[in-house]
């Protein structure tokens, strides 16, 4: 009998259905959503600007009212349409809802990742493929502050994961959710039903498929936003105007490569070359799937930044960066596996590759802790901060008592004035950078110099109203002007 290659020795390991199959599995998940939820007791409130916008937007259709375009980020119709509709019975249980679902997602791709790559490449791979996306510091920190990337990235890990177990109707409905967070999925998405055409699947069914998807992601795109008043371009357009605080041409690429740790390239050669040789294989399959969906996707945001339509931000390439993940994955069972093999020449290259593969997976980690430590406690300051700033504004009498001189400028505009703004349940516009050009105003400073920008003082005699820490809230005009709460 011949003797296997390390190759296909590779392809014996992955059946392994260890510790119960489906039950580690589900154990894992929960507790993702278990560390999800305690991970809200320290941090609930923080999120970043584009999620606030969001969840401000929600909270705006839940309860009837239209959406002011003229301040926020690009339309998303995932997560603002089922925010609504959770906001519609408390705005505080969405925030809650949401920065949940996000953080329980980034754990979770964790596990997607694991389970895919050791389905047909052995425990050891899908476990590197798992841990390696914790040491994304980029990641981490989208995790967070509530941003829509793990949502998304966790969705697509289930639609591959989904397709590979041959279950295309999930596999279809996880890929238009995806299409419904970012529009650069819908031509993976038509790739892959083209790829059912291909293997002779109904083509009635296929083409159905298609053709629903595209009329929903038309229809929540561009014919909703069109509808609530913001144009129906209004996604690329908002995007266009953001261009300048995206990167060159030239630092996209930088960029790019600073998203996975520089050790964890290492792995993902090898596991490209594996793909190839196997790449008649179920798991050569998925490995050629996630390598052409993560250079599809690249060569998309590339071309869209060329052509001026969004701004080149790295937490654009995560998807990308999460499907190497699964890559490298692949390398560290292909280096084992080599070691293993029944031709390999020495008994010592076991230990020798363990310790390699563990030397680099636990060195991608660390590279990335420092980073992922320093975001999380900024987000603890940066939540500490705005919960006295808004204490402050309630000990002055709350937005009920000076709503007469909306908008309130703010300090640390626009981190501040967007969290504020979700806070106190007025639109984006009621929180702004300056004062409104009347003889009556309200601001709210802080002297803390980590919170940057100042707004300009308005005209008027102040009068301050109350200090919470280092968060002031100062009344310029008359008396009169606004109507102030006895104290």
């Amino acid at each position: 009998m011949p003797k296997r290659s390390s190759v296909s020795a590779a392809a014996t390991e992955p059946t392994e259905q260890s510790l119960n199959g489906p039950w580690l599995i589900r154990g894992l998940l929960l507790a993702c959503a278990t560390l999800a939820a305690v991970s809200l007791i320290p941090l609930g409130q923080e999120t970043a600007n584009d999620a606030n916008s969001w969840l401000v937007w929600a909270n705006q259709l839940g309860h009837g009212r239209g959406i002011n375009f003229s301040v926020g980020p690009s339309w998303k119709p995932v997560p603002v349409l089922p925010l609504a509709l959770v906001s519609a019975l408390s705005g505080s249980v969405a925030v809650y809802a949401w920065l949940w679902l996000v953080r329980f997602c980034a754990l979770a791709t964790s596990v997607i990742l694991f389970n895919l790559v050791r389905r047909d490449w052995g425990t050891a791979g899908g476990v590197v493929a798992g841990l390696l996306p914790l040491a994304i510091s980029p990641w981490v920190t989208t995790a967070i502050s509530g941003m829509s990337e793990p949502v998304l990235v966790a969705a697509a890990a289930a639609a591959a994961l989904a397709a590979r177990d041959n279950r295309p109707r999930l596999a279809l409905a996880l890929g238009v959710l995806v299409g419904l967070i970012r529009p650069e999925a819908w031509l993976l998405v038509l790739i892959w039903l083209g790829w059912r055409l291909h293997r002779g699947e109904s083509r009635r069914a296929v083409l159905l498929q298609g053709s629903g998807a595209i009329a929903l992601w038309l229809a929540a795109w561009f014919a909703l936003p069109a509808l609530l008043g913001g144009g129906a371009l209004q996604a690329s357009d908002r995007a266009g105007e953001l261009l300048a605080n995206g990167s060159s041409v030239s630092g996209m690429f930088g960029q790019w490569l600073r998203v996975l740790p520089p050790i964890a390239w290492i792995l993902i050669p090898s596991g490209i070359a594996a793909v190839g040789l196997r790449r008649m294989t179920s798991g050569g399959l998925v490995g050629i799937a996630l390598l052409t969906a993560a250079a599809i996707w690249l060569i998309e945001i590339a071309i869209l930044k060329v052509a001026g339509i969004e701004p080149a931000i790295s937490r654009y390439a995560l998807p990308a960066g999460i499907a190497l993940c699964a890559l490298g994955g692949i390398g560290a069972s292909c280096l084992l596996s080599s070691a293993t093999a029944e031709e390999a020449p020495s008994s010592w290259l076991r230990p020798l590759a363990i310790s390699l593969v563990a030397l680099l997976t636990v060195a991608s980690l660390a590279s990335g802790w420092n980073a992922s430590h320093n975001s999380w406690n900024n987000a603890i300051a940066f939540q500490n901060s705005s919960d006295r700033e808004l204490s402050a504004l309630n000990s002055a009498g709350g937005v009920k008592a000076l709503g007469g001189c909306l908008p309130f400028a703010t300090s640390g505009y626009p981190l501040h004035a967007r969290i504020l703004a979700r806070r106190l349940g007025v639109p984006l516009q009621a929180i702004a950078a300056t004062a409104p050009p009347v003889d009556k105003a309200i601001t709210l400073t802080s002297t803390n110099p980590a919170v940057a920008y100042q707004p300009p003082i308005p005209k008027g005699l102040p009068a301050p109203l109350a200090q919470v820490g280092d968060w002031t809230v100062t009344y310029y005009g008359p008396p009169s002007g606004c109507p102030i709460r006895s104290r």
